[in-house]
């Protein structure tokens, strides 16, 4: 369960999924001109991935040795589980908070 969760979470938000293919914009919602845009999701998107950050949390305990074993990168931006939970959890509070609103999340490049 677990797994599916934050699979579910992060294919939505930064990882590409395991053959590149995830959409990070929900392209009925914004329009197919992304230009500059990274991440936008449709408040009903940002519900669906509030809800499996609430279920992911009380169990984010158990990845760290995975973690640590198969993710960690020392020099990446993500160097280790510390980082990774800190990542996930400013995401969960962004989507709690825009869930509570009803907003979009929409993220912009340069």
């Amino acid at each position: 369960m677990l797994r599916a969760e934050l699979d579910a979470l992060l294919r939505g938000l930064i990882w590409d999924g395991p053959d590149g293919e995830a959409p990070h914009t929900d392209t009925a919602f914004f329009g197919e001109d992304g230009y500059g845009v990274l991440l936008a999701r449709s408040p009903e998107r940002v519900r669906e991935l509030a809800a499996a950050w609430d279920r992911a949390l009380p169990h984010l305990g158990g990845v760290r040795g995975p973690f640590a074993e198969h993710a960690a990168v020392p020099d990446g931006w993500v160097h280790d589980f510390d980082a990774f939970l800190d990542l996930l959890t400013q995401w969960g509070q962004v989507l709690t908070e825009a869930v509570q609103r009803g907003w979009c999340v929409v993220g912009l490049s340069e």
